[in-house]
Order: structure tokens, then sequence, then C-alpha cells
């Protein structure tokens, strides 16, 4: 049975006194019957005639064939008249759907596996704390990053685009402007590591001072300021392929590795100057078979010890000298006999202990002759000239000899 859009039906008001009873139970017969019946409306279009009176439709299935499109407004549908079971599945189409607001969502009705978007900026909302997986190929720009909340953990701050590491809520290690820094375990500042240039670094342990690295120097940024060891903490070997460059001085004994192998200086890289507080001991030859010898560059140019810095002992079976002055214009047993004894303060004799350093002893008090009663020609700064001394031995020797003769003479002539 057809029914068109236009075709509209009421039942006229019957009342029991009209019709007889069987009259009234064929009718209400008819109108079930009317009731459960399919109607093939055709087209049920908007503004097309009378609208369909949808009071008389209970338990009608309308297919949605016999819906023109755009038909049935929000006007036309009651406020929850349709049920999910009333809507056949897939009969509303995306396209059937201009927008849809948040609150026409029920929470937690909308899965991750619903969502499909390109860029998190689709979603312009605080998105509030999230519990993540993996999050792969997204670039986050601000905010902080940390590894978990509390206070051991590492921290990137984005306001000071720096990247922190906290031990018990204080910072120990930090990454920001190309330096890398350490505290301690209360915060307070060790030292960093920061570049200073093309192929070089730095390492800082605080004030001033830097060990610089790059591929051919290991150097502190300051001259003369820091030690390399101490007297408690001393490295234990050093090995060198190259030159030793002393600035000042050595700490404890230089002993070679392997006993006459060795040279201290070579024939055309020698030292200037070699000072000795203790002993210098030698062994070996030189070319023409002579043992043990210490020879300057060239004769009569360099000095053993200075006025100023000198040796305190001197050990000898043989002292030879070039010349000896003559004191034969003087009064040589004069000059000895004007010569007097004074007490002076001097350091004892030295030793080496266990670990080759140099031990002094106390003060000492001994009697010399005084300097200032020798003759002039034999003090220089405060320094007795040993071979000019030796010539005044020689000297009054010469001067008794001849005091001898004149008294032979004398005696002789006397006979």
């Amino acid at each position: 049975m057809g029914l068109r859009a236009d075709t509209s039906f009421e039942s006229p008001p019957v009342r029991e006194t009209d019709i007889d009873t069987e009259t009234w139970e064929e009718f209400t017969r008819k109108m079930n019957e009317l009731q459960n019946m399919s109607f093939d409306y055709g087209p049920v279009r908007a503004g097309e005639g009378s609208d369909v009176n949808f009071k008389y439709l209970k338990n009608v299935v309308i297919d949605n064939a016999h819906i023109a499109d755009a038909a049935i407004t929000n006007a036309k549908i009651q406020n929850l008249a349709v049920s999910n079971a009333k809507i056949q599945n897939l009969a509303v189409s995306d396209a059937k759907i201009s927008s849809l607001s948040g609150d026409k969502i029920f929470a937690n009705t909308i899965g991750a596996n619903k969502l499909n978007v390109n860029q998190l900026s689709a979603i312009s909302a605080n998105i509030g704390n999230i519990t993540a997986g993996s999050i792969t190929g997204i670039t986050i720009t601000g905010g902080t990053i940390r590894t978990q909340d509390a206070s051991t953990r590492v921290e990137m701050d984005g306001s000071q685009n720096a990247l922190f590491h906290y031990q018990n809520g204080e910072i120990r290690t930090w990454v920001a402007n190309g330096q890398i820094g350490f505290n301690t375990t209360n915060g307070v500042a060790s030292g960093g590591i920061y570049g200073v240039g093309t192929n070089q670094l730095a390492i800082n342990v605080g004030g001033n001072n830097s060990l610089l690295f790059n591929p051919s120097n290991f150097i502190p940024s300051t001259d003369n300021q820091v030690d390399l060891g101490n007297n408690s903490n001393r490295f234990r070997e050093l090995y060198l392929s190259s030159n030793i460059n002393f600035g000042g001085r050595v700490g404890n004994s230089l002993v070679p590795e392997v006993d006459d192998t060795y040279h201290l200086g070579l024939s055309n890289r020698r030292w200037r100057t070699l000072r000795i507080t203790y002993l210098l001991t030698m062994h070996g030859q030189n070319s023409a078979g002579n043992r043990s010898f210490l020879s300057p560059s060239s004769a009569g140019t360099c000095n053993l010890g200075t006025s100023n810095s000198y040796f305190h002992q001197m050990f000898a079976n043989i002292v030879r000298y070039k010349s000896i002055d003559s004191f034969d214009h003087i009064e040589d047993l004069e000059a000895i006999k004007n010569i007097k004894i004074k007490e002076v303060e001097m350091d004892g004799p030295e030793d080496i202990d266990s670990k080759g350093r140099v031990v002094k002893s106390k003060k000492i008090k001994k009697e010399v002759w005084d300097p200032e009663t020798l003759p002039k020609q034999l003090v220089d700064k405060g320094f007795i000239d040993s071979g000019g001394l030796t010539g005044l031995l020689i000297g009054a020797l010469k001067e008794m000899i001849t005091k001898v003769e004149d008294l032979e003479a004398k005696v002789n002539s006397m006979l």
C-alpha cells in the first residue's frame, strides 16, 4: 500500500454508543492492522504538500531510499526520539556530518585508535598530563623535559637552554654555552671543560688557571703557576721522546734508568751552568783514555760556582793550578806573622737521607784565619785565593831560605 506525502488521514471521533459492538470490534481490529502495516510513502520531501503525521507511524520502518536528501532537519526530530537501535549501521556517513562539537561526545568514548592527526598543533587546547609510550620523530620547543620528578634526575631546561644532572637535589653536571661544568655533592663549582679556539679545549678547576689541550701541546694557561704533582702525590714515571725545558728546579734525585748509558748534554748541546750543593760523582773516560773528567767548553773561560752560589766542600787528591801568584815583592814572613784567627758560625757537614735528599746539620762555630788580616792580594769578595796562598807560602819559604843563607854566610865569615 502506498501513501503520498500530501496524504493525511485521521480517525474521526467515534463514540462507543454510536456503533454496535460488532462494528466497534471490527473497527478496532482494522486500526490495529493499520498500525502494524508498512506503507510505501514514496519520496518524502520538505515543502511538498502536507507533512506526514508521524504519530500514526508507530513501529513503522522507513528505509533510507524513501527519505530525500536534507529532508530531516533538527527541528523535525524530537529530542531523544531516535535511539541507536533505530539507526541502521553505516546509515549516517562522514558526508552527513559537517561538524561535531565536544559537548556531543561522551567522556571516554573515543579511543586512541580513533585519532589520526599529522601534528599535535591540531589539538589546540592544553592537553594536560600525558602518560605516553614511545614518541618518535617530533620537535618539542620550550618547557622542561626531565627523566623523572625526583631529586635525582636529568633535566633539559628550555628557559636556560641547558642540560642538568641532579643528584639528591643538587646540580652535579651541566651542559650549556659550549661548556661542561661539574659541581660537588653540595652544589659548589668544581670546574669545567670548554672550547677556547680551533682544535683546543681547556680544563678549568677554578680561578684563572686552566690546562689547554690541542693536537700538539698540553700547557697551562698562565705561566709558572701550575704544578705537575706535589710532594705527597707524585707521578710514577714520565716518558718523553724529545726535550725537557726547565724554568725552575728538580725537587728530587735525577737518576738514569740504566747505569753508564745516558748523557747530560751533547757536544753541540751543552748545559750553560751546572750548580751542585753536595756531590758530583763521575765515572767513565774520554777519547784519550782519561777517566772521570770535568772540563769547560774552552780553557780559562768557566767557573765552578760563584761568589753567591758556591760549593760547600771539595775533596781531591791533587789540585793543580795553571799559575800561582808571586809574593817576592812583599815581606812574606811579616805578612804571615800578621794573620789573625777569628771564630765564625757556618753550616755543619751535610748528609743524604735514604730518599736521596740533602740533609743539613745545625750551625757550628769554627776558628778560621781572618780574611781581613790576610794580604789583600789573597782576598776577593770574601773568598781566599788558595793559589795565591800557596804563592805566599812559597814566598815565605824563599824568604826563610834567603835569611838562612845570609846567616850561614855571616857564621862562616866569623870562623
